[in-house]
């Protein structure tokens, strides 16, 4: 028993099971829709509307496309797209294991750190793994699975950066960042919160902030990111026989960046990232203060509030993200469901050291 237990609080059997799983219910035809849309045009069978859309994902496919026959491409597609959604499932379960076996340093709860990131780790993989709208995505091409990997594989590096302070790691998460915040327009809204648990992560291992050196580690590494993403952007347009010179092109990148950002804004929209964003914030609040085994009534009161809301956002009422998203054919909040899986799981593994650790800090 307990080795199967301890199976369970493995990141890498969520992401083993996440692959067969999805390569199991992978489609075999391409998805009505724009995902078939999109795929068509990597394959060279459809006029781009919009060659600058999803820089790196048409890097990465169209690449993929050349090297497969054509009898294989959709299948290639959807395959690589469900290895993607495997990935996923696996960095979400390291991240939120990650979170307690980092960041809980307070001697009464050290010893129970293990034992409350197995549960954060199994309860991140089996609730991501059972969201319909993640498992929509991942069981065929989907771009939005692309970008949540990214997403997520740029987020492990934020975590490791706030857990050494490394001047190196921060460099190296920004970038990662900065990579990914033209190709999915989510990483706008997010990116205040990145960027303040960079801050308080290499604060946290400095006396004081040199700028010279947040400059150079920080908002240089971001920006280079940001403009790679931009300029494979415009070679890609340039590419398919787009017509302008490079500055309408950046414009009218930038142009859909902004729009697809103020979708979020909209309709149901905010609703699925109420119950999606809000927990995820709320988790990162009170993570800290009970890591560090802080019982005061904010810090409670956060945490049943998280967990109220992620109860809400897993139930069937109405105003679950994955029923609201069913309006819209076209809807994909994956990134909405990780976030929702990443504050169950903190909701899981906060709980077993509120039960285990009978004793709180002092002061």
């Amino acid at each position: 028993m307990k080795r199967l237990l301890s199976l369970f609080a493995q990141p890498l059997f969520w992401g083993a099971l996440a692959l067969l799983l999805l390569l199991a219910l992978m489609a075999p035809w391409a998805y009505p829709g724009s995902s078939a849309a999109l795929m068509a045009q990597l394959l060279g069978a459809w006029d781009a509307a919009d060659p600058t859309a999803h820089p790196l994902v048409a890097l990465l496919f169209g690449s993929l496309g050349r090297l497969l026959p054509s009898a294989w491409a959709v299948t290639g597609f959807n395959a690589a797209t469900a290895v993607a959604g495997a990935l996923c499932v696996w960095l979400l379960s390291r991240l939120a294991a990650g979170y307690f076996r980092w960041m809980v340093d307070e001697p009464r709860s050290r010893p129970f750190a293990d034992n409350a990131a197995g549960w954060a780790a199994a309860l991140a993989g089996l609730t991501l793994l059972l969201s319909p709208d993640f498992l929509r995505a991942a069981t065929h091409f989907q771009w939005q699975t692309i970008d949540l990997l990214l997403i997520l594989g740029a987020s492990l590096l934020l975590l490791r950066t706030a857990e050494t302070g490394s001047d190196r790691r921060l460099a190296c998460a920004a970038f990662a960042w900065g990579l990914v915040a033209p190709e999915a327009p989510l990483t706008v809204v997010l990116a205040p919160f990145a960027l303040a648990a960079l801050a308080l992560g290499w604060m946290c291992a400095h006396d004081r902030i040199r700028w010279r050196t947040l400059i150079t580690r920080w908002a240089l590494p971001a920006l280079l990111g940001a403009l790679l993403t931009t300029l494979a952007a415009v070679a890609l347009a340039y590419g398919s026989g787009a017509e302008g010179a490079f500055r309408p092109l950046v414009g009218a990148f930038v142009r859909r960046q902004v729009l697809g950002t103020l979708e979020f804004l909209q309709g149901s929209w905010v609703l699925m990232g109420f119950f999606g964003v809000l927990p995820f914030v709320l988790a990162l609040f009170a993570g800290r203060d009970i890591c560090a085994n802080r019982r005061t009534p904010a810090v409670l009161g956060t945490y049943l509030t998280a967990a109220v809301l992620v109860c809400v956002a897993l139930s069937p009422l109405p105003a679950a993200p994955r029923l609201l998203a069913g309006q819209w054919a076209d809807a994909w909040p994956v990134a909405f469901a990780a976030m929702t899986a990443f504050a169950a799981a903190f909701v899981g593994g906060a709980g077993v050291l509120l039960l285990r650790v009978r004793q709180p800090a002092e002061g």
